[in-house]
């Protein structure tokens, strides 16, 4: 997901400086059985909308894969104290624990 966020990023300077950064990270499988639940549940309490399905998918594999922590620049859907709460509480309800969303500047 961070992949293609970054392919999105017009400066190709800042493009390139991103994507060197991540270069060492492991990338997770988005495509599994786990995240497509988790997904579904998140749309179905309405954390998240159909429309919004990659933002979905982000938290999804974040929670499954049980990351700690989740950074992202997304305030419209995903760092938001709603979301932050809704989130845990389906992922407290589905098995996974608890996942911290924040801001990079939370950092």
């Amino acid at each position: 997901m961070v992949i293609l966020e970054l392919r999105g990023v017009i400066d190709r300077e800042l493009k390139r400086k991103y994507l060197k950064k991540i270069n060492s990270f492991s990338v997770l499988k988005v495509d599994t059985k786990e995240a497509k639940e988790l997904i579904e549940a998140y749309l179905k309490k309405k954390i998240l909308t159909k429309k919004h399905l990659r933002d979905a998918t982000h938290v999804a594999v974040a929670s499954v894969n049980n990351l700690d922590i989740l950074v992202s620049w997304n305030f419209t859907h995903i760092v938001r104290e709603k979301t932050r709460r809704l989130v845990n509480l389906v992922n407290w309800e589905n098995g996974y624990r608890e996942l911290t969303i924040i801001a990079p500047p939370e950092i």
